[in-house]
């Protein structure tokens, strides 16, 4: 069965299997096509927290109601501190997921607190693009630890990989692919190889007209530790 032929039957086996979790009776926990049924409550409340902050820190250094500016990195880590202990944040779920994810990057990561809460607040702010461009300098690092935990790499430099944040998995697939196209590296049926199963439109994406790709899968089983040695 070839690529483009095979892709209504993955959609049919999705929408299939959706429907069968939704039959069961039981509680569906449903991840699937961005649209979840449930929210992540507590980091939700670390990041109102931070806004909050962050939208507070702005005002009072604005200079014009309703106008704020980003606030000066100077002490900020230790005005956040001070907020975060105070009488109306004191108890809060959010306010001491904040303080913790504060105290990792500067604990674990070694980062300096006014650098790096002074990130998080202009990022909550959305206060100006990313430099460098690929993404925030503390939170690459935070993120490049998570993904080596994750994928069980052995520790390395900080700094080894070097991540580029996208809108998405299918936003990074078409990055690469177009990247990979333009500089003659890749070109219309030329094979791309990628393990399954795997959120179905991963599969669907090189095959589009625009790359046309064949797509070898390379099935994995749910019961072997593929993590990288």
């Amino acid at each position: 069965m070839s690529e483009t032929t095979g892709s209504p039957s993955r959609i049919a086996l999705q929408s299939g299997i959706v429907a069968a979790a939704r039959a069961s009776g039981r509680p569906v926990l449903d991840c699937g096509r961005g649209q979840p049924n449930w929210i992540a409550t507590l980091p939700r409340a670390g990041y109102l927290a931070l806004a909050s902050f962050a939208l507070n820190a702005a005002a009072a250094n604005g200079d014009t109601e309703g106008r704020g500016r980003a606030p000066s990195a100077d002490g900020l880590a230790d005005r956040l501190h001070q907020t975060l202990a105070g009488p109306i944040a004191a108890g809060s779920k959010g306010s001491a997921f904040l303080a913790e994810a504060v105290a990792y990057g500067v604990d674990e990561l070694g980062f300096d607190p006014d650098a790096w809460v002074s990130e998080l607040v202009n990022g909550a702010l959305g206060a100006g693009y990313p430099t460098p461009t690929r993404m925030l300098t503390h939170l690459e690092q935070v993120v490049e630890r998570y993904m080596v935990t994750v994928l069980g790499a052995h520790e390395r430099t900080p700094g080894t990989h070097q991540l580029f944040a996208t809108e998405g998995g299918a936003a990074a697939m078409a990055y690469v692919f177009n990247t990979l196209r333009e500089n003659h590296i890749v070109g219309p049926g030329d094979a791309i190889a990628m393990a399954t199963p795997i959120f179905t439109p991963y599969l669907q994406i090189p095959v589009l007209e625009e790359f046309g790709f064949r797509v070898v899968e390379i099935p994995a089983s749910h019961n072997v530790d593929h993590r990288f040695e």
